[in-house]
């Protein structure tokens, strides 16, 4: 799963700006939440401070698990035969 992917699972919009992926602003009901930067830091939108620890704990599981192969909605970290531990 991408972290844009992840983004707009948990409710938000992606919105980019210009011709390139990034930067991109965050969006929640037509409203503009932050912006993601080219370095995946985040510039917080005035008066939406509230929403920026769940914004960043999207974008370091998304750094976290990056190369880890893709199983189901998540990501394998490990398996023993048929039984598999993920994220």
């Amino acid at each position: 799963m991408s972290l844009f992917d992840l983004i707009t699972k948990s409710d938000y919009e992606i919105e980019t700006i210009g011709n390139h992926t990034l930067p991109c602003t965050i969006m929640r009901d037509s409203n503009p939440m932050a912006i993601l930067m080219p370095d995946l830091s985040l510039r917080m939108v005035s008066g939406q401070e509230k929403v920026q620890p769940e914004l960043d704990s999207m974008v370091q599981f998304s750094l976290d698990n990056q190369g880890m192969e893709h199983f189901q909605d998540g990501y394998k970290l490990s398996q023993y035969k048929n039984v598999y531990l993920t994220t």
